[in-house]
């Protein structure tokens, strides 16, 4: 043994399993679940499917100002674009019909499996003993791939989403995230 350390770089062996982007390489759109879900709504009203550049002049906003809500429906799978026309998909227009109760359930669904940063904290509150952990933990982690302040709005984006899906949730006052043992604990 030479005493070098013969192992792969840190990159290499921790990197997220085929499929799973990372939540630095991935970052959440800079959405809300009401934007995204306002959007879907008004997707729906126009048949499924709309021109982008359309329905932004009919909205009186311009296409970039739609692109965080187009992102985040497409992250979670409601939604796809196709060059500039943004189709619903089945999920997105059960996730539109349904009642707030099963909206919560789907999104809580997608957002698990779909949203990089929200799978990560549920996989992590899982991993502890009590479901807890304080935000520096995921503030360290995001610092990595992110400055301070996109760090804080990557974590705050991921929080709302957490809390609408009922995956988890954040107390302002203690900086503790907490798993809510009815959705986020099932090991995913």
């Amino acid at each position: 043994m030479t005493g070098r350390d013969t192992r792969p770089p840190a990159h290499i062996w921790t990197v997220a399993s085929p499929g799973e982007g990372s939540p630095t390489d991935t970052p959440l759109p800079q959405a809300s679940v009401g934007g995204m879900s306002g959007l879907l709504e008004i997707l729906v009203a126009h048949g499924g499917r709309v021109d982008l550049p359309q329905l932004a002049h009919e909205l009186t906003f311009e296409v970039d100002d739609l692109l965080p809500l187009v992102d985040a429906a497409q992250v979670l799978g409601l939604a796809v674009v196709d060059d500039a026309d943004l189709q619903i998909t089945d999920e997105g227009r059960i996730f539109v019909a349904a009642d707030i109760l099963e909206s919560k359930q789907i999104f809580a669904l997608e957002a698990r499996e779909r949203a990089p940063l929200v799978r990560a904290i549920c996989r992590a509150l899982g991993a502890t003993k009590d479901g807890n952990l304080g935000e520096g933990f995921f503030l360290d982690l995001l610092r990595r791939g992110f400055s301070e302040e996109e760090a804080r709005q990557q974590l705050k984006i991921a929080v709302d989403w957490g809390r609408y899906g009922e995956l988890f949730d954040f107390d302002a006052n203690t900086g503790q995230l907490t798993l809510d043992h009815h959705h986020g604990s099932d090991g995913q």
